[in-house]
């Protein structure tokens, strides 16, 4: 009976995940059988809904953790501030999708809000008076919100917002993808 509790209080290791799961193509599976009907070889986790989507989470240590982080830790042998998809596809959990990041880093790659006037990440449509309507880019820097500018095309101000972001945010930087409509 001692042995059970000593494991469900055991700091998550390397070695810890390493004896709980085996890892395929972006997925943890039970390396060991568990008393709630899981069986070895059955698909850890399972999926929770966040603000922007699904992410998959497994239960470690009477406590839940987000798959990437586990699979990172099961990889690199240490657990960073947050885990980034750098393709923004938060199932993704393929650890060649994976990079260790801070949470304003991970911020820095967020995709355009819902209900935005604009289908592009940092614009939106500014109405003015009569038809003086325009489109507005900013970036957020740190804690600061720092204007690019004022242009009459859309994908002008999104192509500001993609240097902007290339300049600041490095690596991090979540592009636009600009189609341009010849008329």
């Amino acid at each position: 009976m001692n042995s059970v509790k000593v494991f469900y209080f055991m700091e998550v290791t390397q070695e810890l995940v390493q004896s709980l799961f085996t890892y395929k193509d972006g997925i943890l599976y039970w390396k060991v059988e568990r008393s709630n009907g899981i069986n070895i070889g059955d698909e850890a986790g399972t999926l929770h809904k966040v603000r922007t989507g699904y992410r998959r989470r497994v239960g470690i240590n009477r406590k839940y953790y987000y798959s990437a982080r586990i699979i990172f830790l099961f990889h690199k042998g240490y657990l960073p501030e947050q885990v980034d998809h750098e393709d923004n596809d938060m199932l993704n959990d393929r650890i060649e999708n994976l990079r260790p990041a801070t949470g304003l880093q991970n911020a820095k790659n967020r995709s355009s809000s819902k209900g935005s006037t604009s289908r592009y990440l940092g614009v939106w449509l500014q109405k003015g008076r009569g038809s003086r309507t325009f489109w507005r880019s900013k970036i957020k820097v740190g804690s600061k919100q720092k204007s690019l500018g004022c242009f009459k095309v859309e994908e002008d101000a999104a192509l500001a917002y993609n240097r902007a972001a290339v300049l600041y945010h490095g690596e991090f930087a979540n592009l636009n993808i600009i189609q341009r409509i010849l008329a």
